[in-house]
Formats: structure tokens, C-alpha cells, sequence
């Protein structure tokens, strides 16, 4: 029996007003292949999500990176 490296769906921002809320007052972490926004002590759970440039490439694409 295996076991899931998935985050429970409760865990995952996937609205898009979710988003612009966390990008208008997040602290930021950068390197230079990845920007890291966050906002510590919202939530009692940590939650997680992803974005993708459009500058990777179409829909497809940005899906599987």
C-alpha cells in the first residue's frame, strides 16, 4: 500500500482572490529560479499553491512543470 505525497485539497489556494490578497501583503523569498510569497500565521494549517509564468510555455506545459 502506498502512501500519497498529495496535500489534502483544503491545503491548496486555488482561488484567484486568494492569490492577489497574498501577492498585496506577502513577505518575500527570492532565488533565481523561484519567487516564494508568504504570510506567516494566517492559518492554524499551513496552505500551499502554484503558479506558473506563461513565459514557460502553453497551458500544457506550464501543467506539468
Amino acid at each position: 500500500m502506498a502512501l500519497s505525497n498529495r496535500l489534502p485539497a483544503d491545503q491548496w489556494i486555488r482561488d484567484r482572490r486568494e492569490y492577489r490578497s497574498i501577492q498585496s501583503s506577502a513577505k518575500v523569498f527570492r532565488q533565481p529560479h523561484l519567487t516564494m510569497l508568504y504570510l506567516p500565521g494566517q492559518t492554524q494549517t499551513p496552505r500551499f499553491g502554484i503558479t506558473v509564468s506563461r513565459r514557460v510555455g502553453n497551458a500544457v506545459t506550464r501543467n506539468r512543470v
